[in-house]
């Protein structure tokens, strides 16, 4: 609705949406008050479509400009994500943590942080499922490398980390220096299929392409990739 009254859609950003409210977030302009006008305008225009709902009110309110690569900071704290790994953000203190492990994070941009649920679980399946002595791991999609770097400090020999963002390999790299686990781990932008053409991108197939005493862990996987 709102792409359709602004005059930059590229700047409009569509926020929290509830049952009953729409939050978005709209580039500071000097025709405010022509904005509004042109909002309550579609509102009563939608009101004679649908006369059974309820009564629209539109609140604004203005957001201080502020340095948001460093407002994130205060949301991203210490945790322990698994029994045996705590997270430390790169500007916090490191812990004593007696008998588990420590990685200091600085993702930026990048996906990773071990907040996520789809994080922790992967984090969780390493953790549980790694083979004693030397083995290998390829992570696909590695984001801020966390998974990678995980991976190195549980023992693996070496660890091939793919992404296709250049901005997620950068911070990638950032984080695997910081953690001393850059002789374990490389860092590349190929595609899995590039790798090896023996990797293809369903799961059924890649499953049955491990090799014997092998795990694939997966999360957030589409159910049509499934099917």
């Amino acid at each position: 609705m709102l792409s359709c009254l602004t005059s930059d859609v590229r700047a409009f950003v569509l926020g929290e949406r509830g049952k009953d409210f729409l939050k978005a977030y709209l580039p500071f302009t000097n025709q405010f008050e022509e904005l509004r006008n042109r909002i309550e305008i579609f509102l009563r225009g939608l009101k004679e479509f649908f006369p059974e709902a309820a009564q629209s009110f539109l609140h604004f309110s203005r957001i201080q400009d502020e340095d948001w690569g460093l407002t994130w900071r205060r949301h991203f704290q210490v945790e322990r994500v698994t029994q045996r790994l705590t997270v430390v953000p790169a500007w916090e203190p490191v812990p004593q943590t007696p008998g588990g492990m420590v990685i200091q994070m600085d993702p930026g941009p990048a996906f990773g942080t071990g907040a996520h649920p789809t994080t922790r679980m992967c984090l969780e399946s390493i953790e549980k499922s790694h083979i004693p002595g030397a083995w290998t791991m390829l992570d696909v999609g590695t984001g801020s490398g966390i998974l990678a770097i995980y991976a190195a400090k549980l023992g693996a020999r070496r660890v091939l980390a793919i992404d296709t963002d250049p901005e997620a390999l950068r911070w990638a790299q950032r984080n695997i220096d910081l953690n001393h686990a850059s002789r374990f781990i490389e860092l590349t932008s190929k595609s899995v299929a590039e790798l090896n053409d023996v990797f293809l991108s369903s799961l059924p197939t890649l499953r049955a392409t491990l090799s014997w005493n092998s795990c694939l862990i997966s999360s957030a996987s589409l159910k049509k990739m499934e099917r």
